[in-house]
């Protein structure tokens, strides 16, 4: 049997910056769209290393995302020592490896923090430190391995993170969804957590999460930290009735400095039914800012609230096309990272009202990204279009493929809720994959 080892040598090179996610600062992206960038995440466990040279050879552990390759070479070079941070790392140490790229850099998260690399004469090269990636998780690496396992599988993760303006040691807490991946749902730490220091940003967002008073909230939305507004927006959406000045309040939120408050505030708005908001929602989804729209999924959660909020209606004409547009269901660019499946979706959350957009939706059934194809076949089924061509491409998709996507295909023939779809889940549970057996099982009982 061949031995998976990665070879890696720490010294440093600067290299300018190319269009990608990590090309941003961590605190606009979600650990599920990084993952959608790196076509391979590695689990690797340090073999051996040399402190003078900086040469380091790993074993490959685990592809926690993609093939698990023979073996992977990487060079990271910090000019002839060392990065600093990375020295002293011994025998045993595990290290996460995002590689591949469509920009040809990789992320590393070692004990030493976030890193990336570059491509140089044939080995990767250690470029900078990238702490700014503690935003979207700041946890170890064996911790980070089993969470990203999760999200593969279709799950949800529950995270440490620390963005900018916490003190060393606070961390917060959010939530990340498989299946909403351009979504950050704040979250309570979990049980047995000390007390958040009082006064502190992670006080004030867990109050949010838990505030029942609609003008707590309404304040909560004027917070000085993005992480408190974004719990307090979410809070608001998350109610049963509303009080008249909430609109008002969480309409302004749409052009919000922070890219996941402007999208929840969306999201919130179409929960509260506030037909009132839809010429905001509108310039929304027509805007191209670079700070929010860098991928366009804040103005993807505007264009979705207006077609829940005004089926039927030219408004919801022009939300449709902006899903069918070349930055969503027709985006080919090689790192368009899950726009096209996150269209898909979108227009199947919208039901009927996306009607219009079925010819294109028939057509993504041959994307020649899995998760693009399931996507649209429940689209196509929630919307109410040709049933028949979608359980095929769920029944082709469920029998093949990665454990993850038929995962995936397995969740979406039972939201379809069509009669064909049980027994093609029934057939799943006696896959001699046991994670297909565990999903098969656990969907026909949430079908009873």
């Amino acid at each position: 049997m061949s031995r998976n080892i990665l070879a890696i040598l720490l010294v440093g090179l600067s290299a300018p910056a190319a269009p990608s996610y990590i090309a941003v600062p961590a605190n606009r992206l979600t650990l599920p769209e990084v993952m959608l960038e790196f076509p391979a995440v590695l689990l690797l466990e340090l073999e051996k290393v040399d402190d003078d040279t900086g040469a380091a050879r790993f074993t490959v552990k685990d592809a926690l995302q993609g093939e698990k390759p023979d073996s992977v070479k990487l060079a990271l070079l910090d000019g002839n020592k060392v990065a600093g941070r990375l020295r002293g790392m011994r025998p045993g140490t595990k290290v996460v490896a995002f590689l591949g790229s469509v920009d040809n850099r990789s992320l590393l998260l070692a004990p030493g923090g976030w890193f990336i690399t570059k491509p140089d004469q044939g080995w990767e090269r250690f470029t900078q430190f990238r702490d700014d990636f503690q935003a979207l998780f700041a946890g170890q690496p064996d911790d980070l391995a089993r969470e990203v396992r999760t999200l593969v599988r279709g799950g949800m993760a529950t995270v440490p993170v620390q963005p900018g303006g916490l003190k060393k040691e606070e961390r917060l807490f959010v939530r990340y969804e498989a299946s909403v991946p351009h979504r950050r749902w704040p979250s309570l730490p979990p049980a047995g957590s000390p007390p958040a220091p009082k006064g502190s940003v992670a006080e004030r967002q867990r109050a949010m999460i838990v505030e029942k008073n609609e003008a707590a909230l309404r304040a909560g939305l004027r917070d000085p930290h993005p992480e408190v507004r974004l719990a307090a927006v979410v809070a608001m959406g998350q109610r049963a009735t509303w009080e008249k000045d909430s609109t008002p309040a969480v309409i302004a939120k749409l052009t919000d400095e922070d890219r996941f408050v402007c999208g929840m505030a969306a999201w919130a708005l179409a929960r509260m039914n506030a037909r009132e908001a839809v010429p905001d929602l509108l310039k929304a989804f027509a805007d191209r800012d670079y700070n929010h729209d860098f991928r366009p999924h804040r103005a993807a959660e505007a264009a979705e609230a207006v077609l829940k909020l005004t089926p039927g209606t030219k408004d919801a004409d022009r939300a449709v096309q902006f899903f069918l547009g070349d930055r969503m269901l027709r985006d080919q660019r090689v790192d368009s990272e899950g726009t096209r499946t996150a269209a898909a979706r979108a227009l199947g959350r919208s039901g009927a009202a996306a009607k219009a957009a079925l010819p294109e939706l028939s057509k993504a059934l041959k994307d020649p990204v899995p998760a693009t194809r399931i996507a649209a076949a429940e689209a196509i089924v929630l919307i109410g279009g040709n049933a028949a061509a979608a359980a095929k491409t769920l029944e082709t998709e469920i029998g093949t493929g990665s454990v993850a996507s038929r995962i995936q295909a397995i969740r979406s023939a039972a939201a379809t809720k069509l009669p064909s779809a049980r027994p093609l889940i029934e057939r799943a549970t006696t896959d001699p994959d046991p994670d297909i057996q565990r999903e098969a099982k656990l969907a026909l009982l949430k079908k009873k």
